[in-house]
């Protein structure tokens, strides 16, 4: 039994990245740099909340982030070099998706963003084409790009991609 608990636990997710993560929030969520699994696949609870904390609700309530996302923004931190990744809007309370939704901004009713499945990252406006379209070749997750604002929004629904018509490369 004690042979089996060393064992590696085999990664479960498309992508994923080596077990770290950066990330910071622009609207007050704080940063954390973190090792969130280590080499036998186990993941660290404390390390997590840390993230958890990052992701947060504007309206600071904090939601479900699951082990998918972690893994799948690991994967784009490494692809991009960039760390931390900067979070505009990670897990969004239905309440706060609410109030974006009725000062007439732009945020689906069903926003994945609502389970903590979805994360709108800032990146330099040159950049992000190249990122958008290597997302894309992966089929892997959903990916918007707004060039124009300078973020992409992820998440790791079903595969799809958008870009708004201001922002067409």
């Amino acid at each position: 039994a004690s042979s089996q608990a060393t064992e590696p636990v085999p990664l479960r997710f498309f992508l994923a990245g080596d077990g770290t993560l950066a990330l910071t929030s622009t609207h007050g969520g704080g940063s954390a740099t973190v090792r969130y699994r280590d080499s036998k696949g186990h993941y660290d609870a404390a390390a997590l909340a840390k993230l958890r904390r990052v992701m947060r609700s504007a309206d600071g309530a904090e939601g479900p982030l699951p082990l998918r996302l972690v893994e799948a923004l690991a994967w784009l931190q490494h692809e991009t070099g960039r760390r931390p990744l900067t979070v505009i809007s990670g897990y969004r309370s239905p309440a706060h998706n609410e109030d974006i939704r009725a000062q007439g901004k732009r945020a689906a009713a069903a926003s994945l963003h609502t389970e903590g499945l979805a994360a709108d990252l800032a990146f330099p406006r040159r950049d992000l084409p190249a990122l958008w379209h290597r997302i894309r070749t992966r089929e892997c997750c959903g990916a918007g790009m707004y060039k124009d604002q300078g973020f992409l929004h992820f998440d790791v629904g079903r595969p799809r991609f958008w870009e708004p018509a201001t922002s067409r490369v």
